[in-house]
């Protein structure tokens, strides 16, 4: 028979475990957003002919954010991508040098 002492570090480790992927799920709904959010303020940059007023500018602002977050609640599948990458741990931030082969470190 376990001793509460040999559980609790697992069911901590499990726990821990699962707010970590939660919290990484979260991030990369909030980034799905924000690039969503971006994408959309370019948009209408190159589609707008005539200045706005500022009333209109923030009406438009608040429009874009709430889209975005829609948008990357339904997933545009970069959220999935992000998780699949860091699942796969490859979150190590390698060399700058190492993707550049003509250079060499002396």
């Amino acid at each position: 028979m376990k001793s509460t002492m040999e559980v609790m570090p697992i069911q901590s480790a499990m726990a821990t475990e699962k707010i970590g992927s939660a919290n990484r799920e979260k991030a990369c709904e909030g980034f799905e957003s924000f690039f969503v959010s971006l994408m959309l303020n370019e948009l209408q940059k190159t589609a707008c002919l005539s200045d706005k007023s500022f009333t209109e500018e923030s009406y438009m602002a608040i429009v874009n954010q709430k889209v975005s977050e829609f948008v990357a609640k339904k997933g545009i599948g970069i959220k999935e991508m992000l998780m699949r990458y860091m699942e796969q741990g490859a979150s190590k931030v390698s060399s700058p040098l190492a993707d550049n082969p003509g250079n060499k470190e002396k």
